[in-house]
C-alpha cells in the first residue's frame, strides 16, 4: 500500500519540530558571529523579538556610556557657552536629562527598527514569498545590534587613536564612507542570511530587495547632509 503524500509531508514537519533545539544565550551570541542561518533559523520558528529589543536597549545604553565617559569635552563645551545661571541649571538636571536622552535614543532605535523592517517586508512580500512582520523584525535587530557593535568599537577607537587619524570630510563623503564600514557590511551579510533563511528567496531577488534599501538609505543620509548644510 502507498503512502500518501500528506502523510510523508506531516511526518516530515513533525521530525522537523522534533529535532528543533532552542539554544541558550551563550549559543545565540556565538552564532551571531559565526553561523548566522542557525540563529535565524531560531526566530523563523518562534519570531519572538523581546530579547533581541532588550539588547539594542543594553548596546544604546552602554553606547551612551561610552561616549559620555570618552568625549565628556562636546557636553563641557557646550554648558561652558551658557550663562552661568543657565549652565549651574543644566549641571543640576545633567542626570534626568541623561536619563531621559537614553529612553529617547531606545525608542528611535525601535522605532527605526520597525520602519525599516517594515520596508524589507513589503519588498519581500511583492516577490510572492511568505514572510512575516515579525520574522522581518528578528532579520533587522539582528542586523541592527552589529550596527551598534560597531559604533561602540568605532566610538572607543576614535578616543584611542584622538589625533592620529586626523582627516576631516564633508558630510556627504561621511554618508558614503558609512556604507563602507565593516559592521554596515556586515549587518547587509546578515540580513541576506536571515532572509534566505526565512524564505529560500532566490539570490538575486534579495540582493535586488538590499539594493532598494541602500539606495534609500543614501538618499535620506544626502538629503539630511544637505539640510544640515543650509542651517
Amino acid at each position: 500500500m502507498k503512502k500518501s503524500k500528506g502523510s510523508d509531508k506531516n511526518k516530515g514537519l513533525q521530525t522537523k519540530q522534533k529535532d528543533f533545539r532552542v539554544l541558550s544565550l551563550a549559543e545565540r551570541v556565538k552564532c551571531f558571529f559565526v553561523r548566522p542561518s542557525e540563529l535565524f533559523g531560531q526566530y523563523e520558528r518562534s519570531s519572538s523579538y523581546k530579547g533581541l529589543f532588550f539588547a539594542v536597549a543594553v548596546l544604546t545604553t552602554v553606547l551612551f556610556a561610552v561616549n559620555h565617559i570618552l568625549f565628556p569635552n562636546a557636553v563641557n563645551d557646550i554648558i561652558g557657552q551658557m550663562r552661568p545661571e543657565a549652565a549651574q541649571e543644566a549641571t543640576s538636571v545633567s542626570p534626568v536629562l541623561t536619563a531621559v536622552t537614553i529612553l529617547a535614543s531606545i525608542l528611535l532605535a525601535f522605532v527605526i527598527i520597525w520602519i525599516v523592517s517594515g520596508i524589507y517586508y513589503i519588498l519581500v512580500s511583492a516577490f510572492n514569498r511568505r514572510l512575516l512582520y515579525r520574522q522581518a523584525v528578528c532579520i533587522y535587530s539582528v542586523a541592527f545590534i552589529s550596527t551598534l557593535i560597531g559604533e561602540i568599537i568605532t566610538s572607543v577607537f576614535n578616543a584611542v587613536a584622538d589625533g592620529l587619524l586626523d582627516f576631516k570630510t564633508g558630510p556627504y563623503a561621511d554618508v558614503a564612507i558609512g556604507q563602507f564600514n565593516i559592521f554596515h557590511i556586515w549587518s547587509l551579510v546578515l540580513i541576506y542570511i536571515g532572509i534566505k533563511t526565512m524564505t529560500g528567496l532566490p539570490r538575486k531577488k534579495i540582493i535586488t530587495v538590499m539594493a532598494i534599501v541602500a539606495a534609500g538609505s543614501i538618499l535620506t543620509g544626502m538629503t539630511r547632509a544637505a539640510v544640515a548644510q543650509m542651517f
